[in-house]
């Protein structure tokens, strides 16, 4: 564009010795040349070219200044392991990068909520697991250089954990009277295991001296001890396939009744009989009263 010429014959070529160091340059059929810099490259470059006219040959430099612009940065993903219920501190930026140095942090993070929740703390990632969650949770996270922003993701396997069994309802105390009619409760309802399913948990009873208990398939059933009476504190227990336990306790009272026992009399006509009808019958304490059925 600068360059006079006799003729109008001229062809532009490239000087091979002195090609840019930095870029690469093509001459187009106009006779302008193209000057392609290398990637991320910025700073001074030159190049020298040729031009042939009326068969005289001269040469020039052009000197090319490539101003310097933003380059995105580049995220890169990650890896994680914690355990169920337990928050793990994730680094991500160390082996994130910027081509121009810039200072880098992130920007924004997510991950699904039914997999837990992911904060920014001092510049790295907090992740905690939702409750009783394992498995892969997948983080989302962009970085920025202040203006560019690239995103990546970070894979993080929680590992499972045996979780105890827990009273899921509370045993409620039972007075019974004495004799009474085989009684059953559903222990699979009072305690539940989040790791387990119905029917994987055992259960066991303690503190029945009098009181019989049998337990089936979850189901305690109570049946009395003949004329027994009193009050027990009976112990549930269910336990998981790994050993873990967890108990609660019901009082059992069983109230003693009377047991009378039908008599027979023989008596003189017109003849006042006294009849100790309480002699064939027997008693809890001594505070039993006599009364007429009207």
């Amino acid at each position: 564009g600068n360059d006079t010429f006799e003729g109008n014959d001229k062809v532009v070529s490239l000087d091979t010795n002195n090609g840019p160091a930095n870029g690469t340059v093509s001459v187009n059929p106009d006779g302008s040349v193209t000057y392609t810099p290398n990637d991320n490259f910025h700073g001074t470059d030159s190049f020298t070219y040729i031009v042939t006219s009326g068969g005289v040959s001269e040469s020039t430099t052009v000197n090319v200044d490539v101003t310097p612009v933003n380059d995105a940065p580049v995220a890169t993903n990650d890896n994680a392991v914690t355990d169920e219920d337990t928050p793990v501190t994730i680094d991500v930026l160390p082996n994130d990068t910027d081509i121009d140095g810039d200072k880098l942090s992130i920007d924004s993070a997510s991950v699904p909520s039914d997999q837990g929740k992911v904060e920014i703390i001092d510049g790295k990632l907090v992740f905690t697991p939702a409750e009783n969650f394992h498995g892969d949770a997948e983080i989302t996270y962009t970085i920025t250089d202040g203006s560019l922003t690239d995103q990546a993701t970070v894979n993080v396997t929680v590992n499972a954990v045996n979780d105890t069994p827990v009273v899921e309802s509370s045993i409620a105390d039972q007075t019974l009277a004495e004799d009474f009619t085989p009684y059953s409760i559903n222990l699979n309802t009072a305690f539940s295991d989040v790791d387990n399913a119905d029917g994987e948990l055992t259960f066991s009873v303690s503190g029945n001296s009098n009181i019989q208990v049998a337990i089936v398939n979850g189901i305690a059933t109570f049946t009395p001890t003949a004329d027994w009476n009193g009050s027990e504190a009976l112990t549930f227990t269910a336990t998981d396939p790994s050993g873990e336990s967890v108990s609660q306790t019901m009082n059992f009272t069983v109230a003693p009744v009377a047991d009378i026992v039908a008599d027979n009399a023989t008596v003189v006509e017109d003849t006042p009989t006294i009849i100790k009808v309480l002699g064939n019958d027997t008693f809890e304490g001594d505070d039993k009263v006599v009364s007429l059925d009207t």
